[in-house]
């Protein structure tokens, strides 16, 4: 039976392990399936290593191994160029291109993936997160919310079919929360899927298809979303 778009793995791995040094392994096992078109929740204590598994799949931890790592069915290591080319990552901490403008970072992903001009979308982006007017100001002027509205405004516009998004909550109002939950659902459905860690419980249960559970170096799911927020905490019980 052919599997429909929803169905479709886009990313894969088993027996992911990383490590800072012999005796300070943070991940020892457990794997992931990543469905096109889908908002993934990665839940773990602060210090589980959710940020880790994300510089690991980005190719900044070096110091991991995954075996069976697929992208779009072919094997491949974090630093191949279909993957890279097809991924970004908004950081909860990242000082990166501080001195340069949100307008400025844009043209270059822009040049960087190729990307055709989307006025519209882009203007819907900075609207949403009430970054009017902000856009060619230095990212070290902004405010610490103000920094990370202009990550995710960077992220969403890439277009790239997998986004890791860790933290993305942090430092946001209430207004542009919402609008963050209303765009992880309709970049889903339009562009592509979503790898998101987070400790707000309400993330996963607003925006999440599936849940994965990273405790205590190994990862275990997926799991069913529960329908309250309260109840996500039950997962890591289990």
């Amino acid at each position: 039976m052919e599997m429909s778009p929803k169905q479709e793995k886009i990313l894969s791995f088993d027996n992911v392990r990383a490590w800072y040094s012999s005796d300070h392994t943070v991940i020892k096992c457990g794997g992931m399936i990543v469905q096109r078109n889908s908002v993934l929740g990665l839940v773990g204590k602060n210090g589980a290593g959710k940020t880790t598994l994300v510089n690991s799949l980005c190719g900044i931890h070096r110091d991991a191994s995954f075996e069976n790592l697929l992208y779009e069915g072919s094997e491949c290591t974090p630093q191949d160029l279909q993957l890279k080319n097809n991924r970004y990552a908004c950081f909860a901490k990242d000082e990166s291109f501080r001195y340069w403008s949100l307008g400025r970072l844009v043209a270059l992903l822009e040049a960087s993936f190729s990307l055709k001009r989307d006025e519209e979308y882009l203007e819907c982006l900075i609207d949403g997160f009430a970054l009017n007017g902000l856009d060619t100001v230095r990212l070290s002027e902004l405010s610490s919310g103000q920094r990370k509205k202009a990550a995710l405004v960077s992220a969403f516009y890439t277009r790239r079919k997998l986004l890791l998004l860790d933290e993305p909550v942090d430092f946001l109002d209430f207004s542009s929360t919402e609008f963050l939950y209303e765009t992880i659902r309709s970049y889903s459905a339009s562009y592509g899927s979503i790898i998101m860690c987070s400790h707000i419980a309400e993330s996963f249960t607003r925006c999440c298809s599936q849940i994965y559970v990273l405790e205590e170096g190994t990862i275990t799911g997926p799991y069913d979303v529960p329908e309250r927020a309260e109840d996500v905490v039950q997962i890591l019980s289990r």
